[in-house]
């Protein structure tokens, strides 16, 4: 009966053994992923400093769009009524100069009665 006890103990030795090395593979790994975690940890760290920064930076640049903006559309407006001095409008040209208008076309139509076109 020694035998089979002395077999059994033997393999449960050999399985021990196995065991042993499967743990300290495991202890070695669970130390590697800690030090990763903590690695990655220190790294997130500085994370709300890089976004409040560029929370920062985004709001600037935001307020210099703006300003372009304004300034855009100030620039766009002067040019709009450049061009609109440049056009001649025939209706202000008559409403300013009604009265010569009418002398002139007066003069006009009394020359040509006294040539007899009319």
């Amino acid at each position: 009966m020694k035998s089979g006890f002395d077999d059994r103990l033997s393999k449960f030795e050999d399985h021990m053994g196995v065991v042993e090395e499967k743990l300290a593979s495991v202890d070695k790994e669970t130390a590697v992923s800690l030090a990763k975690i903590a690695m990655s940890i220190e790294h997130l760290s500085s994370l709300p400093d890089a976004i409040n920064s560029m929370n920062i930076s985004i709001s600037k640049n935001t307020e210099i769009v703006n300003q372009l903006n304004g300034t855009v559309s100030s620039i766009q407006k002067k040019v709009k009524d450049i061009d609109n001095k440049d056009k001649i409008s025939i209706l202000d040209f008559v409403k300013k100069n009604w009265f010569g208008i009418f002398i002139t076309i007066g003069m006009i139509i009394f020359w040509f009665t006294q040539k007899g076109v009319f």
